[in-house]
Order: C-alpha cells, then structure tokens, then sequence
C-alpha cells in the first residue's frame, strides 16, 4: 500500500503499475487508512511457499508473484500478474477476472479487460511459454498448454 502526498491520476496509476495493491493520498482519515488494511487481510493472500503453478514452460510462483518461462524470469505489469495469477488458478469467468484485476479501484470497461488479455497472450508467445489463453464462450478464460 503506497501512503503519499502525490495525489495525481498520473502518479496512483504509475504506483499500481509498479506493484503496490493499494494507493492512498494524503489528507486521508485513520477510519479509511483501517478499513483498506482490514479489506486487504480479507483478501488475503497465498504464502511465498506455496509450490509453483506450472504449465507449458511457464511455472508462477503465486504467493511470491514470481512468472519464470524456462527458468528465465519473466518481467510482467501489475495487472497482466494479476491476470496470469487469476487464470493459472482455475477457469475464471470476466467478472470474477474484472474484480480481481481491477480491485474495484476503477470502473474498467469490457474493452480493457479485452486489452489486458490481448496483451498477457502477446508477452506468453513472445516468450514462448507454451500456455495459451483459450476463451471458453458464456464463462470466460482458462489457461492451456499448447499443444507441441
């Protein structure tokens, strides 16, 4: 969670875009400040422990936020993590991918979620991870290893 002075849109997407799960800008009252740690406890979280998801020549280390292809680490953005995560878990519908992407943080449209999607499967083949993004019609996205 990122506490600043810096309250520009420029500056909270550049501070979400980095990592941070949160970002709040000063003035904020203590009542705030609790209520968004007690939401981030609810949320959550794997332990840096939990053995890795491993697909193709992609292997994710979910609790530690760590993407290898290959063994050779692979460099993503906050959100297309977070996209990767969501769907090396399970089948994930769009809703569930636009609350656990987007955080409720902003009102994303369909199209970005689209973009994100667009984007994650182009950094997947240029890294030849062997996965794809395989859209399932009226649910939403599974991760597969493609076929060699």
């Amino acid at each position: 969670m990122i506490l600043t002075a810096r309250d520009a849109v420029s500056d909270k997407i550049e501070g979400l875009d980095a990592g941070a799960d949160d970002y709040l800008a000063k003035p904020f009252g203590m009542d705030e400040l609790i209520a968004r740690v007690r939401a981030r406890m609810r949320r959550g979280g794997e332990t840096a422990t939990e053995p890795p998801v491993a697909i193709g020549a992609l292997s994710c280390r979910l609790g530690a936020r760590e993407v290898f292809v290959d063994g050779r680490p692979m460099s993503l953005r906050r959100r297309e993590l977070l996209l990767l995560e969501s769907f090396a878990r399970r089948a994930t519908p769009r809703e569930t991918l636009l609350a656990e992407v987007y955080d409720g943080g902003l009102e994303p449209r369909s199209k970005a979620l689209d973009a994100l999607v667009s984007r994650l499967r182009k950094h997947l083949n240029d890294e030849q991870a062997g996965v794809s993004i395989v859209p399932i019609r009226g649910v939403g996205y599974i991760l597969a290893k493609t076929a060699s």
